[in-house]
């Protein structure tokens, strides 16, 4: 797999490319990620509207993490 496929896929942040426990299955944002694009846009919405990406609903993995 590519790291674009994974993008889209909602396996990792669309933006800095951190990945997540879980696949979300749509094209999602990491928590500063989604906080920058928040200021950026003006709200959650905006930012779904002019991006289709959403916030994540699964954690984030940490470098001790394994990715499986």
């Amino acid at each position: 797999m590519s790291i674009a496929q994974d993008m889209y896929d909602g396996d990792c942040c669309t933006w800095c490319n951190v990945y997540f426990t879980k696949r979300h299955g749509f094209p999602v944002a990491c928590d500063r990620c989604w906080k920058e694009a928040i200021e950026e846009f003006g709200s959650e919405e905006e930012v779904i509207k002019e991006t289709g990406v959403h916030k994540h609903n699964h954690p984030e993995l940490s470098p001790e993490d394994e990715i499986e």
